[in-house]
């Protein structure tokens, strides 16, 4: 499970986008409790991040409007937002947080920490 930090550093780099468009955020809870109103204990953040893009798409015609990576970090404020469901989705550290580095050192130089 990642740290809060993680989450923070996702945080910095989509909260921005997302303050402008709270809307996306909200499609995305709305599809997330409706596989958890269905019984789901786990779901993949990606295949919400598709049906918003397949709903945005339908709806106004512009195309691609949501980031793929806005599933990851969507999942992750779920998960914060709602901890009673912190387990829903599966996720990846960040490729900047330092638990990803930490992870993906060597093990001979992670032992030597």
């Amino acid at each position: 499970m990642e740290t809060l930090n993680d989450f923070k550093e996702w945080e910095e780099t989509y909260s921005g986008w997302d303050n402008l468009h709270p809307e996306y955020y909200e499609m995305f809870k709305q599809f997330a409790f409706d596989r958890i109103e269905k019984g789901f204990t786990r779901w993949g953040a990606r295949s919400i991040g598709e049906r918003m893009r397949w709903e945005t798409d339908i709806d106004s015609g512009e195309r691609y409007k949501v980031n793929n990576n806005l599933a990851a970090y969507f999942s992750r404020k779920f998960m914060v937002e709602f901890p009673e469901h912190d387990k829903f989705f599966e996720t990846r550290s960040h490729p900047n947080s330092a638990m990803y580095l930490l992870k993906n050192l060597k093990e001979d130089v992670r032992d030597s920490l």
